[in-house]
């Protein structure tokens, strides 16, 4: 048996609880995509709170697993760490809580070079922004969302204009067309569809617009000082928006599987988002790996097409976006 938290928040709300969890089923521990082990059967434990990783103030204690109502913590984007048995989990929500977003997530948690964790909220990835609420826009602005990217094109965000809260200081349109645009895709066979995504994909990996939009996410990222945290999206936030995550956390030596995995999250979150999911509207190990391959045979490693073209500095990229260190007890 291994023990997992996690925080959820009612997304219209906003009401925060502390999960803890002890099972041996992988398949309903990672049914949530937040929840992460730990090496002790829970105990006593006390949750922490704050702004930042290193503003964390104790806002909770409790013995056990369960459902831990968090009435003090409020509704803005908040960090959590959880001791418990001599052991410290930093926590925060992948999938923000968003009562107009469907697939608007945190890119901070995952495992990096040298075993340290991107740092929670800084860069975020999401669908279209044009259903957010006052109180989901009262959350991004308490990160405080300072950058937004948006990946579609002049006409998709004219139909679809962004609701940004006002801690967003700068917000930039920069398309990324498509290989090919067919009216008919909707109406396309699985074996079309499969096709026509597969297109995109290599388009993504090669095309000089894209590659132009990626360099420049990465310039904002690497030498703009006051841009995070920052957001990049598109309509759906998994094609344009997935190869980008999927860079991103490439740049910070992030495992493949759990970029993978990260990548295929938007299955679940976009469910609800269309009348008819599958078909273009999802994404597949196939789309991914296509684009990825495409990079290979064009130039030579993932890595050499982040430095050559895309300008990336790793090491300047984890020392940004990397937790300096493991975090003491003492520290908080």
């Amino acid at each position: 048996m291994k023990a997992y938290a996690r925080i959820e928040r009612n997304a219209a709300t906003k009401a925060a609880a502390l999960d803890i969890l002890v099972t041996d089923n992988p398949v309903e521990a990672a049914g949530a995509e937040g929840f992460c082990p730990l090496d002790a059967v829970p105990g006593r434990w006390i949750l922490h709170a704050g702004g930042t990783a290193a503003g964390l103030s104790p806002l909770a204690e409790g013995t056990g697993p369960g459902r831990f109502p968090l009435p003090g913590a409020g509704r803005e984007y908040l960090i959590f760490a959880l001791r418990l048995g001599g052991g410290l989990l930093f926590l925060a929500e992948r999938r923000l809580p968003m009562a107009g977003g469907f697939n608007i997530r945190d890119l901070g948690g995952y495992a990096g070079a040298d075993g340290r964790r991107v740092i929670w909220g800084r860069v975020l990835r999401a669908d279209d922004l044009k259903n957010l609420t006052p109180e989901d826009l009262d959350y991004l602005s308490g990160l405080p969302l300072r950058t937004v990217l948006d990946f579609r094109g002049p006409e998709e965000a004219a139909r679809s204009p962004d609701r940004l809260p006002p801690s967003v200081a700068r917000s930039l349109l920069r398309p990324i067309p498509p290989a090919r645009q067919d009216a008919e895709a909707l109406a396309f066979s699985p074996e079309e569809a499969e096709a026509f995504m597969l297109d995109i994909y290599r388009h993504l990996a090669l095309g000089e617009t894209p590659a132009a939009v990626y360099r420049e996410l990465f310039h904002i990222l690497q030498w703009e000082d006051e841009s995070s945290p920052l957001l990049f999206h598109c309509a759906a936030g998994k094609d344009r928006t997935g190869f980008a995550a999927a860079l991103f956390l490439h740049s910070l030596g992030v495992a493949p599987e759990i970029i993978l995995d990260d990548y295929l999250a938007s299955n679940r979150y976009l469910a609800g988002k269309y009348a008819n999911p599958g078909g273009i509207f999802s994404v597949r190990p196939s789309y991914l790996r296509a684009a990825l391959e495409a990079v290979d045979r064009a130039h030579g490693s993932l890595d050499a097409y982040l430095k050559n073209t895309l300008g990336v500095d790793k090491e300047r990229m984890r020392r940004l976006y990397l937790e300096p260190g493991v975090i003491s007890l003492k520290s908080i």
